[in-house]
């Protein structure tokens, strides 16, 4: 528990990066992902039960991520998508 803690506490001070340094893009994209991990927490404890929600998840949690990546890409001035990110945001190494 107490590494949880630090580890929360660690993602607070980042999180509040973002809110200071990221561009409003960047920052509603990282808050849809933040809410689409919260939603594959809650399958993964059994608060949500439905049989099709953690797929769901898993879907919404991969385009999330991609399109937090895209969004802080263009803030940091990179251009183009990342090589890595393949279909559905499925890494390919």
């Amino acid at each position: 528990m107490a590494e949880l803690l630090v580890l929360s506490r660690e993602r607070a001070a980042k999180w509040e990066s973002l809110l200071l340094l990221g561009s409003p893009e960047a920052i509603a994209a990282a808050r849809t992902w933040h809410r689409v991990a919260w939603t594959m927490e809650w399958v993964a404890r059994g608060t949500i039960t439905d049989p099709e929600a953690w797929d769901r998840a898993l879907e919404e949690f991969t385009i999330a991520r991609e399109q937090f990546y895209q969004a802080a890409r263009a803030d940091l001035g990179i251009s183009g998508n990342d090589p890595l990110i393949g279909a559905h945001g499925t890494d390919q190494h």
